[in-house]
């Protein structure tokens, strides 16, 4: 996790935000790179049809969204979008590669954190400036 995490984290901590928990718990995971590490697998191989260059693109992926994550991505931005699904309200914090979703999965996380359950719907998409993913908490 970037520094810049940390101190988002610590900060909201600070603030008595009751999402904390949950957010820092799910961007401990790789989930996310490695959901992104097989759609780039799946696009080569449609693209190639070559096994050798499908393991190496998985791979390199891979790392670079895991280092990138590591070193390089800024913290979550504030809460900026409101959404309505299935009568519950959430509320998105997208972080870095940042796009209009011309396509997009949605994938939910369920935390139990001190009693308390969190969820976290991941959104990942294809825009037309590129590959995206968004969290979404419930209010």
């Amino acid at each position: 996790m970037s520094p810049e995490m940390k101190d988002y984290i610590e900060k909201l901590k600070a603030e008595g935000d009751f999402r904390t928990e949950g957010l820092y718990l799910y961007t401990r995971s790789t989930f996310r790179e490695l959901l992104l590490s097989f759609t780039v697998m799946i696009f080569v191989f449609v693209v190639t049809s070559n096994v050798y260059i499908l393991i190496v693109s998985f791979t390199a992926s891979f790392l670079i969204l895991k280092i990138h994550k590591t070193y390089f991505a800024k913290p979550y931005s504030p809460y900026n979008e409101w959404e309505y699904v299935d009568g519950e309200v959430w509320r998105s914090a997208y972080n870095w590669l940042i796009a209009p979703s011309s396509c997009s999965w949605d994938f939910t996380s369920r935390y139990t954190v001190d009693g308390k359950e969190y969820k976290v719907r991941t959104k990942l998409g294809l825009g037309k400036n590129g590959p995206f993913m968004g969290d979404h908490y419930l209010l």
